[in-house]
């Protein structure tokens, strides 16, 4: 090098060439106007002197028994794709290459946070699914090495999830399945040694922390609801309604006595009340039954998540701001203009710019404003279908509702449409349009009643769970249409009013989540519109017959009918088929007979089959208009039962004692004390014969549900009026006309 003056090198042996490689065999040198020094390892490995700088780079031997720092060269995700449901989890690797490179930083980060986060650090992190949709997870990898930033993505697709996910705190009101981190056993409902312990019933526990239970696995016998206490929580067993408690002698056990149960820091449950210190929720693995102990075991609870509202327990802070910007404009056979624009873009975006032109039109036609006393369908639009709410389903033992994972999901009909949008008939669990029929008490909603007896659309009040089906209660009175939405705003939330495709292995439902299933269509009213016009002649209704009612009068002729399963059977006062005229007797039950009715078209009874074809032997009045004596009007006999819980006894006798009959919400019972009530039910068979009726001391609606028929004669000929149909056509006034 320029000014190179080898005097300055003191320990220097042979000076080869300025420019060739100079070896040095001393203890200490420098290096000036940069230059390198090559080195001779020791045993393989280089030992630098103790005062050398630390800014000097090695390369090539081992420095001190370590690698030189490796640089990143490149970097991946795997798996490739995540595929993860609401609320569950997933892991994700990122692997380095080459794998000695470890000087490095990664962080973690996803597109959009309301559809999956992702938390973690280094090479590993969690996806977690948030709502259904798609994003793009990415890792940024800071290699400290070379100073070079490497990317790597994943893209992520989440579905909405149905099932029981594990959660990381309790919501009071929800439900629960309880399980053990260790173990795949819930925690069931029963006692299974000498009244103390709890059974455990197997599930599977999924890597996304949730549950997957068999199809033999009673899902009430081990789902708890929660209830916060000052104290702790609660857990009801919703199959038996049993606490998860303890007994007199400390022993775990279901309970009719809540109990408060702590949750520990470390994730035990602890009772907090045995005077032994067996606080802990433990499962026994050698018995395979649930116990207390001493020695905590981490509990895991696994909530349940409908597949539309992914946090079971969110309550809306707004209304759905998908609503229509303006209403139709058309007449009322035309589908909406302005659906809402979260509804599917296959729903219809012009309606016909005028009314039907058939004068004669009878059907449900679409509408958009309610009038008290008429009568509507409604519906649930989707993708170009329409499915009615059902007010009853003939198809189904339970005729309300079909229970799945404690949620009481109402039923639909498809509905058949003709080319001006009016509903002409209906298909799938019902072709009777009757069943699928409601009124409404208020311009904008109110009750909803069924046109077929005192059923009332429903749900349950808070957001635990998603219920809509017709029920007895009248608590119902608040229900809300607008802008193709029927909501229901309890004390906790707003429910509203859904179609569900399927449940089980069932098909078409509806149900009311806390947020509005744009998914599923958009709700449409149809109202009830007759042809009938004032050029044709209207015919009077006659003949004899028994139409439905709900309310008593003193001085008419009824029957007493049960519906069941679409048929209708009618308490007979005298039946001259058999030996005994009033009852049959069968394990020292007196049980009434039954005929089977025979139905109009309208649901009115004209006749009677089975045991007799004469009315007459089917017919009573009431001395109260709630009830009262029940005489029949063939004879002097009066509807009696026992008047204890001993036998379910229903029959004529000519007691005139039973004079307490109570008829309301399509029950008919008897208050025999303050602990014994009877009811009237169906009993569809006893010994060899078939169709009779007994009073057990629960009501069996499994059985059908009471319905009253009054009598009218053929001296009382009905004239209907007739119903015109409202129409939107412009017109001009000329010469004191109407011009069209």
């Amino acid at each position: 090098q320029e000014s190179y003056d080898p005097a300055e090198y003191y320990d220097l042996e042979t000076i080869y060439s300025i420019l060739g490689p100079v070896v040095f065999t001393g203890t200490s040198c420098s290096i000036k106007g940069g230059g390198a020094i090559v080195v001779k390892p020791v045993n393989g490995v280089y030992n630098p002197p103790s005062g050398a700088s630390s800014s000097l780079k090695y390369y090539g031997i081992p420095l001190n028994n370590n690698t030189e720092p490796v640089a990143v060269e490149s970097i991946s995700i795997s798996p490739s794709a995540v595929e993860v449901v609401t609320s569950a989890s997933s892991a994700v690797t990122l692997s380095v290459s080459p794998s000695g490179a470890s000087d490095y930083t990664v962080a973690w980060t996803t597109d959009n946070a309301s559809v999956a986060t992702v938390s973690g650090s280094g090479k590993t992190a969690t996806v977690t699914g948030v709502a259904a949709g798609s994003t793009t997870v990415t890792a940024t990898l800071t290699d400290n090495v070379s100073g070079q930033t490497f990317t790597a993505s994943v893209p992520v697709t989440v579905t909405a999830f149905v099932g029981w996910v594990k959660v990381d705190t309790l919501t009071d009101g929800a439900k629960y399945i309880i399980v053990p981190a260790d173990y795949s056993y819930a925690v069931g409902n029963t006692a299974v040694t000498s009244n103390h312990y709890l059974n455990a019933v197997a599930v599977t526990v999924n890597a996304d922390n949730t549950l997957t239970l068999g199809s033999s696995v009673d899902v009430d016998a081990i789902s708890w609801t929660a209830g916060s206490t000052t104290s702790g929580w609660t857990f009801l067993n919703i199959g038996n309604g049993k606490y998860m408690g303890l007994d007199s002698s400390e022993y775990l056990y279901p309970s009719s006595t809540a109990l408060a149960w702590a949750i520990t820091s470390g994730g035990y449950l602890d009772n907090q009340t045995d005077s032994e210190g067996y606080y802990y929720l433990s499962y026994d693995s050698t018995n395979s039954r649930y116990t207390t102990s001493k020695n905590g075991t981490v509990i895991n609870f696994y909530q349940y998540v409908s597949g539309s509202e992914p946090d079971p327990t969110a309550v809306p802070t707004a209304t759905p701001t998908a609503a229509p910007t303006a209403t139709p404009t058309a007449a009322p056979t035309a589908v909406p203009t302005a659906v809402p624009t979260a509804v599917p873009t296959e729903a219809p975006t012009e309606a016909p710019t005028e009314a039907p032109t058939d004068p004669t039109l009878t059907g449900y036609v679409p509408v958009d404003t309610i009038e008290v006393g008429e009568t509507y369908m409604i519906g649930f639009v989707v993708d170009g279908e329409v499915y009615v709410i059902m007010n009853y389903n003939p198809s189904m033992s339970n005729n309300y509702y079909y229970s799945n994972n404690s949620i009481y999901y109402g039923y639909t009909a498809k509905a058949t449409v003709d080319s001006n949008g009016v509903i002409t008939g209906v298909s799938g669990w019902t072709t009777n349009m009757d069943y699928c029929t409601w009124t409404f008490s208020s311009t904008t909603g109110g009750r909803i009643k069924s046109t077929q007896g005192s059923r009332y659309l429903s749900v349950y009040s808070s957001s635990s769970y998603a219920d809509l089906y017709p029920s007895t209660s009248t608590s119902w009175s608040n229900w809300s249409y607008s802008d193709h939405t029927l909501s229901y705003t309890t004390s906790y939330t707003t429910k509203y009013a859904c179609y569900k495709p399927t449940v089980g292995s069932y098909s078409n439902f509806c149900y009311a989540p806390t947020s509005s299933s744009s998914t599923y269509g958009y709700v449409q009213l149809y109202k009830y519109v007759d042809g009938g016009t004032t050029e044709d002649p209207v015919e009077p209704v006659t003949g004899e017959y028994y139409t439905p009612v709900d309310t008593i009068s003193t001085s008419d002729t009824y029957m007493i009918g049960f519906v069941v399963n679409g048929e209708v059977y009618v308490i007979m006062n005298y039946n001259p088929s058999m030996s005994n005229n009033y009852y049959y007797s069968n394990g020292y039950n007196y049980y009434g007979y039954t005929a089977k009715a025979v139905l109009d078209e309208n649901g009115n009874i004209t006749g009677v089959s089975g045991w007799t074809t004469d009315p007459q032997y089917c017919t009573w009045t009431f001395s109260s208009t709630t009830g009262g004596r029940i005489k029949s009007t063939y004879n002097a006999r009066y509807l009696s039962i026992y008047g204890s819980s001993s036998y379910s006894d229903l029959y004529p006798s000519t007691s005139t004692s039973y004079s307490n009959w109570i008829y309301s919400n399509h029950t008919l019972r008897y208050k025999v004390s303050t602990s014994v009530t009877k009811y009237a039910c169906y009993k569809a068979s006893s010994g060899s014969y078939s169709n009779f009726c007994y009073a057990p001391t629960t009501s069996s609606t499994t059985n059908g549900y009471v319905q009253l028929y009054k009598y009218v004669g053929s001296s009382a000929s009905v004239v209907e009026a007739p119903v015109y149909q409202v129409v939107n056509h412009p017109a001009i006034v000329s010469d004191y006309k109407l011009v069209f």
